[in-house]
């Protein structure tokens, strides 16, 4: 896929994910593992690959955090933690890709840390642009949706991704994204589902930012509002 075809398929995917929202749509049934019936965060172990979002970007997610709970808060789980915010590079370990998650997690940070130091510290100066496309809406939650600014920022991107890809496959394509709030375990009305689609619609932004490269890092999670840094690529290079 080239930078093309990744940039429409972006737009297309968050288009027809949206259009869904008021047609059948329901939760996936998964959430149930993350989030309660009162929309608090629970115990949910995993590791991940991702980029923390830099602090002058942060203050800018938050108002389109605080903007989108002003409309659909009362039917969302709790806001996620600012500083969690973050575009995941790569998934790996948690109860929906591994049955034996601390298993994986354990064999998963060997393998892991030797591609950050063979394959990724000599891209630890780089910087990756993005540009927002609006929110976004999946099957378990709400997040500001991203596209690579450029040809050069997909390449490295997909460098970095299809790197750790062929260790620990997903077959998915990466959907670069901002998580805001998850959904709760619940059927939402139809009057509901309008009601986020409506806010989906309608809150608009176009914003653009940089990751750093040095700030890609491994991390353990205890739920969606909780993580831990094992190591990152700028203490390892």
């Amino acid at each position: 896929m080239d930078y093309t075809e990744y940039i429409n398929y972006q737009e297309s995917i968050n288009k027809i994910l949206l259009d869904k929202l008021i047609k059948n749509w329901q939760v996936i049934d998964g959430i149930k593992l993350k989030v309660n019936l009162e929309g608090k965060y629970i115990r949910f172990i995993g590791n991940t690959i991702l980029i923390f979002i830099e602090q002058n970007d942060i203050k800018i997610i938050k108002e389109i955090q605080k903007i989108l709970y002003s409309k659909v808060g009362e039917i969302l789980a709790l806001p996620l933690n600012a500083d969690t915010f973050h575009i995941t590079i790569h998934d790996l370990c948690n109860s929906f890709t591994y049955k034996n998650v601390v298993k994986c997690m354990k064999e998963t940070e060997k393998n892991i840390k030797k591609i950050f130091i063979e394959n990724f510290c000599v891209l630890k100066n780089e910087i990756i642009s993005f540009k927002s496309i609006g929110l976004f809406h999946g099957g378990s939650a709400i997040g500001i949706q991203f596209i690579p600014a450029n040809k050069k920022d997909y390449l490295l991107l997909m460098n970095i991704y299809n790197k750790i890809e062929k260790i620990f496959p997903l077959n998915k394509i990466l959907i670069p994204h901002i998580t805001l709030g998850y959904y709760k375990p619940v059927d939402y009305s139809i009057e509901e589902l309008k009601k986020i689609k409506s806010a989906i619609e309608t809150i608009k932004f176009n914003i653009k930012i940089n990751l750093k490269i040095k700030n890609l890092s491994f991390e353990k999670f205890y739920t969606m509002n909780d993580y831990s840094t094992i190591f990152s690529l700028k203490s390892l290079c």
